[in-house]
């Protein structure tokens, strides 16, 4: 396997992140992510991952281990697309087709549940404001707007046996998909 610089050098050329993040992965603050120790070792252990959902503006933090944890799968992750400091949504890919190379006999198309909703610790702490649909990022209190206009609620498409919401296997048009919304990014020309 490739040294994560190497990876990451072939990333750039192929136009998955931008020209000017920095040559080395460790220095550039958009590769980065915090976790609970808990969702850290699920997410370094290949038993998780998060997906970008370009048409809602949402991360969707996802199990794919034999024993998911039904608590927290499929709800959707505090990360703001229009942040500055926001992980590149292509990262994300890598690491699910990892995940998916680490656990090959699980649905392609996992499924959520109907409801979509955010991480329990993002509403219970207040960083989410439903009233404005925006995150409050400082200590003032004020309220970061930057879904254009669009609801950070997402929306989906029913499967047949009508339990919930299959996310759509990783192809080529969903990764386009994932790589134009990475493209239009602000912190794409940061």
């Amino acid at each position: 396997m490739p040294a994560e610089w190497d990876v990451w050098s072939q990333l750039k050329e192929r136009r998955w992140l931008p020209r000017q993040a920095k040559d080395e992965p460790g220095h550039e603050p958009r590769n980065g992510l915090y976790m609970c120790p808990n969702h850290r070792v699920a997410f370094n252990g290949y038993s998780s991952f998060i997906r970008y959902i370009p048409t809602v503006y949402l991360f969707l933090h996802c199990f794919h281990s034999w024993t998911s944890s039904s608590a927290h799968h499929g709800k959707a992750v505090a990360l703001d697309i229009q942040h500055q400091y926001c992980p590149f949504p292509s990262l994300f890919i890598i690491h699910e087709m990892r995940v998916r190379g680490f656990r090959p006999f699980r649905p392609t198309e996992p499924m959520i549940p109907d409801d979509i909703t955010w991480q329990d610790w993002i509403t219970s702490s207040g960083i989410y404001d439903s009233t404005s649909d925006s995150f409050i990022r400082d200590e003032t209190g004020d309220n970061h707007n930057h879904n254009n206009g669009n609801s950070l609620q997402p929306t989906r498409t029913q499967t047949a046996n009508g339990g919930g919401y299959a996310i759509p296997p990783l192809n080529e048009v969903v990764i386009e998909d994932i790589l134009a919304a990475s493209r239009a990014m602000p912190s794409w020309n940061s």
